[in-house]
């Protein structure tokens, strides 16, 4: 379990990962969240196993549709670590 931090709005938002590249992730919040607007600086708070990877990782929001949106990361992560955390990611969800 992934949460959202709000930056501008201290909301702290229960999200799932969807796919996660060096650049940024696709994360989806629950039906009754509000998703945070196109432009707000976030970061991502875990709980999960891919801690190590994205805790604390600042990112703006660049898209939204429906339940779902699309960060970009201030800093990229390592492509190695990408690779970790896709294969972490589709243990987990798949």
């Amino acid at each position: 379990m992934f949460y959202v931090h709000t930056v501008s709005d201290d909301r702290k938002l229960p999200a799932v990962l969807l796919d996660v590249s060096v650049s940024g992730a696709r994360l989806g919040l629950p039906p009754n969240e509000e998703l945070p607007p196109v432009g707000m600086e976030v970061s991502l708070q875990n709980t999960s196993i891919l801690a190590p990877f994205l805790e604390n990782r600042m990112a703006i929001v660049m898209w939204t549709v429906g339940v779902q949106f699309g960060i970009r990361f201030t800093q990229q992560i390592d492509a190695r670590l990408e690779d970790i955390a896709k294969l972490l990611q589709s243990e987990i969800f798949y």
